[in-house]
């Protein structure tokens, strides 16, 4: 006997994805009064400098520049002691990632921005995304 009271996995999980992106989005874009004099931004890492990915537009996408400490702290009761940054091109995209470090490991926070990359290979996100989940063959069945 199954139970369909919310939908198949697949559909929980797509929804806790967009839920999770949607609330990334809002945090980033959320105003912080104070967020150019914030003294609760987390420390660089020592290993790495700011890491930033060039898009195709010559722009260059910081995930760590999207959270604050005080962001993180609010979220999960934690501040972030730490900011480790990476950057990379990859398969046509351009891909930002930053590991927020708390003092206890599960709390600890990733935000990976992803665009279009430079060169002639690029891809644009939104059009793979499309493709890969909701290209032919991948309807719904019942």
């Amino acid at each position: 006997m199954s139970c369909r009271s919310g939908g198949s996995f697949e559909d929980r999980l797509m929804r806790a994805v967009i839920l999770l992106i949607w609330s990334l989005a809002f945090l980033s874009c959320r105003k912080n009064a104070s967020l150019n004099a914030d003294p609760a931004r987390p420390q660089r890492s020592k290993k790495s400098n700011t890491a930033s990915a060039v898009t195709d537009s010559g722009m260059k996408v910081q995930a760590d520049k999207l959270l604050t400490s005080s962001e993180i702290e609010s979220a999960t009761g934690e501040p972030a002691k730490q900011a480790v940054t990476s950057a990379r091109t990859e398969a046509g995209f351009a891909i930002s990632q930053c590991y927020f470090q708390t003092a206890t490991p599960a709390k600890s926070v990733v935000i990976t921005v992803t665009s279009r990359g430079p060169g002639p290979d690029a891809k644009e996100p939104r059009q793979f995304w499309a493709d890969k989940f909701h290209g032919e063959g991948s309807e719904e069945k019942d």
